[in-house]
C-alpha cells in the first residue's frame, strides 16, 4: 500500500451559522 499526502488549500466548514451584523458591516459566524 503507499501512502499519498497532498495539502489542502482550504476548510471545509461542516455548519456554519451566519450570526449578527457587526458595526464595521462584516458578520459574525460560528462554525465547526
Amino acid at each position: 500500500m503507499q501512502l499519498l499526502v497532498l495539502s489542502a488549500h482550504a476548510k471545509v466548514n461542516l455548519c456554519l451559522d451566519v450570526l449578527k451584523r457587526r458595526p464595521d458591516g462584516y458578520h459574525e459566524v460560528d462554525m465547526i
